[in-house]
């Protein structure tokens, strides 16, 4: 904001706000209280046109201070409606541009190469994903590939987020049931958990089956709850192959030996099939089963990270690389 004190003056005849500031550039009117015509008992604020006007959709969301910083400090302006859209997914090339925004990663003056295969020239986002790949912030696939338009993933945004404010990452243990020890978001997660950036969600466990998504998991099946399925199955000892997110016969036949060694009770689940009954006992062995009732903190890596939830990280990021 810009803050006018200096002769300002509403002419109710001719309709016109004036006022005087030593400050260039385009404005708009974005607030102004008038208790009585011609009299202004506070004070007129201009907002800089660079400065997306108040969200619409945000009164009332448990992200709201987060998103207001971000916005008066000129990194997000919204879906272009006058909206935010806080629980929506935020893209890949959305955080590039928010980190280098934030952290004031130096913009490449000019892209004459494409940083990568699927990110051409002419894209809105390239110069952002250009600098931030030459700072180290991001380095895309193992495809090659960056993938710009898909959802980011909360570890991916943790990571991202912290390379780029530059803050030495080391400390912490990261202890959500749902993580993996020594998976590449380790030092991340740990990082940001012992410096309460992130808290991960609270669930009440009624059934440890919230492990996954969705049951039951079969041969054919690739999503990530066999990704979830093949890293607990390692944790306990019964899968030795890699996690891939593929249900394909190798990790079938670990699933049987597992179901001949635990049997279930209930009898419900078929050989091969992870059905609740086996769910279950996985869960219960991996530590992940909680008595009924109990509450506890996930922190849903795989899980696709929100607009309000990155403006939460993005704020707390900042604060804690610019302490003095």
């Amino acid at each position: 904001y810009v803050l006018i004190n200096t002769n300002r003056s509403i002419d109710s005849t001719k309709k016109t706000i004036s006022a005087d500031t030593d400050q260039f550039g385009y404005y708009s009117i974005f607030e102004i209280s008038v208790p009585t015509i011609g009299i202004i008992e506070e004070d007129i604020e201009l907002q800089s046109a660079e400065i997306a006007p108040p969200f619409t959709d945000i009164d009332g969301h448990w992200a709201k201070e987060f998103i207001e910083k971000l916005r008066l400090m000129g990194i997000v302006h919204g879906l272009g409606d006058g909206r935010y859209g806080p629980d929506l997914p935020l893209t890949r090339a959305e955080l590039v541009k928010i980190v280098t925004l934030l952290f004031e990663t130096p913009l490449l003056e000019e892209v004459t190469e494409k940083p990568y295969p699927d990110v051409e020239l002419d894209a809105w986002f390239t110069p952002y994903v250009a600098s931030a790949k030459a700072e180290g912030i991001v380095n895309g696939y193992p495809s090659g590939l960056f993938i710009p338009n898909q959802p980011v993933l909360r570890v991916e945004a943790l990571k991202i987020l912290l390379e780029a404010s530059g803050i030495e990452i080391t400390g912490g243990e990261m202890n959500f049931p749902d993580t993996e020890k020594g998976a590449w978001y380790e030092k991340y997660v740990a990082f940001a958990q012992a410096n309460d950036i992130v808290h991960g969600y609270t669930v009440t466990a009624s059934e440890p089956t919230n492990l996954f998504n969705s049951l039951p998991l079969r041969l054919g099946d690739y999503n990530d709850d066999v990704k979830k399925l093949q890293q607990t199955l390692i944790q306990i000892g019964y899968y030795d192959g890699k996690d891939t997110g593929y249900f394909g016969s190798y990790t079938e036949d670990w699933v049987k030996k597992f179901q001949t060694d635990y049997p279930t009770k209930t009898g419900s689940d078929s050989a091969g099939v992870v059905g609740e009954a086996t769910a279950k006992k996985i869960a219960e062995l991996a530590g992940l089963s909680q008595p009924n009732g109990e509450t506890y903190q996930i922190f849903k890596p795989a899980g696709e990270v929100t607009r309000g939830e990155i403006a939460k990280m993005a704020v707390l990021t900042w604060e804690l690389a610019t302490e003095e």
